[in-house]
């Protein structure tokens, strides 16, 4: 079963697409890579159908599913987008958890990518949601890890073109970084959906994740509220 892609998403420099509401089955089916090839591997993760469909994560470093490829994203520039829940747990519960990532055990310097419910991070606030706006505060209330809310379906999506990181959460940028990092993806390392690939300190995620998507370049600022803006009746946001 693949997942097919409508008018209703920006296509352009698309690389990778999951979405549980065409992932059913417990084969490796549902995903649309590009120009990548591989499967989805699930560990102890359960299926839902709330908001079309996803899956269930545990909060633990057992529970995720594994992206069998080292290429997913090849660029410097790329784009991150989710649409999550998270349960609410406390943060000693890695209440902070990874959409999906290929941060993993001996990284160092910048050859990875963490992107999690607050946006992108590496080492320090880039694309990260943390001294946010009074608009944005209004809007996030602070009920969450760094403004990320809990027990309701959000959307998160952040950029990164060269050092120049944001991130967006429900349509607001909370994040505006152009001295960030100039992360760039690891190549000797699978990539994980809900959270990373180091066996003891995972920032697993407890909650569902229902979509997800990677592109090979930074998207505008109007295509990132265009995929916000024609995805959220689907999550009632």
């Amino acid at each position: 079963m693949s997942v097919t892609h409508g008018t209703d998403n920006i296509h352009s420099g698309l690389v990778f697409c999951f979405d549980g509401k065409n992932i059913k089955t417990t084969s490796d089916s549902g995903i649309n890579f590009g120009s990548a090839r591989g499967s989805l591997v699930k560990n102890n993760v359960t299926y839902t159908s709330n908001y079309g469909g996803g899956y269930v994560f545990a909060g633990d470093n057992s529970s995720y599913i594994d992206i069998t490829t080292q290429q997913l994203i090849t660029t410097n520039d790329y784009t991150c987008e989710a649409w999550w829940l998270n349960y609410g747990l406390s943060p000693t519960n890695r209440n902070y958890g990874v959409l999906f990532g290929n941060y993993g055990p001996g990284f160092s310097g910048t050859s990875q990518v963490w992107f999690f419910v607050a946006g992108l991070w590496h080492g320090g606030g880039y694309g990260y949601a943390s001294g946010i706006s009074p608009e944005a505060t209004a809007e996030l209330s602070g009920t969450g890890y760094n403004g990320t809310k809990y027990g309701v379906v959000c959307h998160t999506i952040s950029t990164k073109q060269g050092s120049y990181y944001k991130t967006w959460i429900n349509g607001v940028l909370v994040a505006d970084t152009p001295s960030g990092a100039n992360n760039t993806p690891a190549t000797n390392v699978n990539w994980r959906i809900g959270c990373d690939v180091n066996s003891t300190n995972a920032e697993a995620l407890g909650g569902e994740i229902y979509f997800a998507r990677a592109y090979n370049r930074a998207l505008s600022d109007d295509e990132v509220l265009y995929n916000f803006n024609t995805t959220r009746e689907r999550y009632g946001v």
